[in-house]
């Protein structure tokens, strides 16, 4: 139960905590101000350009720690209010089943807080990705297309040319 707790309050007092403020819930769709990404480059080559694409999605936070609190804690407070269901036949299963529900809750808490701060850092990556995906876009294609040949096109006369094999 200690652990809980202490986990909970780690949570709020950090910085990332700052959507459980009264008034700040509309600021959620801004980027951390702590999160710095390297200005883009207007001369940078298409293999830079994807380099750092690679680069900044190997940067962007992940989702599945707070995913997996939400999951588990709300699987531990089901199971709890089953148990409390079941503890009217005697105290100590109900007191059981409370303190189940007690240690599910903060898990809950803890994983949607992160999951909306996540989802917040994750869309300033993307935003960042996709500018430089534009900027490669710009740059043009791949590869060079190959020269024009010296050759003019074959003179197709309709869908009634006849076939003219080269016999040697």
């Amino acid at each position: 139960m200690t652990t809980i707790a202490a986990m909970a309050i780690a949570v709020v007092s950090s910085p990332s905590a700052r959507l459980l403020e009264p008034g700040l819930l509309a600021q959620a769709d801004e980027p951390p101000p702590s999160l710095e990404l390297p200005p883009m480059n207007p001369e940078a080559t298409p293999e830079a350009l994807r380099d750092e694409i690679r680069r900044l999605e190997a940067l962007k936070p992940s989702l599945g720690l707070p995913i997996t609190l939400l999951a588990v804690g709300g699987a531990v407070s089901l199971n709890g209010l089953g148990v409390m269901l079941l503890g009217v036949v005697g105290p100590p299963l109900f007191i059981f089943g409370v303190v189940v529900v007690a240690l599910g809750m903060p898990l809950i808490a803890i994983g949607a807080v992160m999951l909306v701060n996540r989802i917040a850092e994750r869309r300033q990556y993307n935003e960042e990705i996709e500018l430089r995906q534009t900027q490669l876009r710009q740059l043009g294609p791949r590869q060079p297309l190959p020269p024009a040949s010296p050759f003019p096109p074959p003179q197709v006369r309709g869908p009634e040319a006849p076939l003219r094999l080269a016999v040697f």
